[in-house]
C-alpha cells in the first residue's frame, strides 16, 4: 500500500502537455488536480468485506484511506482520466454496464466467454467513455481487474489485482490514457478544441 499511496500523491497535481485532437496542430499545457474523497466509514468497510469476501483486503485497505478518487481533473472541462467511485456508487455503475450488455444479442453474449456478468463488482470508470473496470467474484478471472469496453464484447484483463491496477495506471498515466482509448480530453477554455495528453511536463 505504501507504493500505491506514493503514486497517488505523486499524481495530485500533474501538468500535461497536450496536443489538439483532429487535423489541427498545436500544444497546450493543462494543469490537472486529483480529488480525493473522505475515507469510507466502518460500516462501508464491513459491507465491502461482505461483498468481496476473499478479494476484499486490497480494496478495504485502500478505502480506509480514500473514499474514492477522481484523477487528473480539469473541472471546467468536466474532464478526468479515471474515477474510482465510492462504494455506495458501485451498484449504480453495475446497472449502467448491464444496460450496455442488454443491447447485445443474447446468444452472442452467451458465447462470448464472459462468465462473470451476474457476479462481479464495477468500481471505476473512464469518464465520458462508457467503459468500466470490473472485478469478477467468480469464474476464470475472479479477483482480476477487467477493462470492459461498452461497445461490444471486448473484455481485457488489465491487472491481476486492485493494487496492480492502481500501480499500472499511476506509474504511466499518459500511456494508460492512450491505451484506454484517449477518452480523456481537456479544454483550452476558449474554443471547442479537444486536447489529448502526450506527456507530463
Amino acid at each position: 500500500m505504501k507504493e500505491v499511496e506514493k503514486l497517488i500523491h505523486d499524481n495530485i497535481e500533474v501538468p500535461f502537455l497536450c496536443e489538439v485532437a483532429g487535423e489541427d496542430s498545436g500544444e497546450l499545457i493543462v494543469n490537472t488536480k486529483t480529488e480525493i474523497l473522505e475515507p469510507a466509514s466502518s460500516s462501508t468497510i464491513n459491507a465491502m468485506e461482505d461483498k468481496l469476501g476473499k478479494f476484499s483486503v486490497e480494496f478495504t485497505t485502500f478505502y480506509k484511506k480514500f473514499g474514492g478518487i477522481s484523477f487528473h481533473e480539469q473541472p471546467e472541462a468536466f474532464a478526468a482520466s479515471l474515477y474510482i467511485h465510492p462504494y455506495e456508487k458501485w451498484e449504480k455503475l453495475y446497472g449502467e454496464l448491464m444496460d450496455w450488455f442488454d443491447l447485445i444479442d443474447e446468444d452472442e453474449l452467451e458465447n462470448s466467454g464472459i462468465d462473470w456478468i451476474n457476479n462481479c463488482v464495477v468500481f471505476a470508470e473512464i469518464p465520458s467513455s462508457g467503459n468500466y473496470f470490473v472485478m469478477p467474484l467468480t469464474g476464470s478471472n475472479a479477483g482480476k481487474i477487467i477493462y470492459q469496453d461498452h461497445d461490444g464484447l471486448e473484455s481485457n484483463v488489465y491487472a491481476e489485482s486492485f493494487f496492480e491496477f492502481l500501480t499500472k495506471f499511476l506509474s504511466a498515466p499518459v500511456a494508460e490514457i492512450e491505451y484506454f482509448g484517449c477518452y480523456t480530453r481537456y479544454s483550452d477554455g476558449k474554443t471547442d478544441k479537444q486536447w489529448i495528453p502526450v506527456k507530463i511536463v
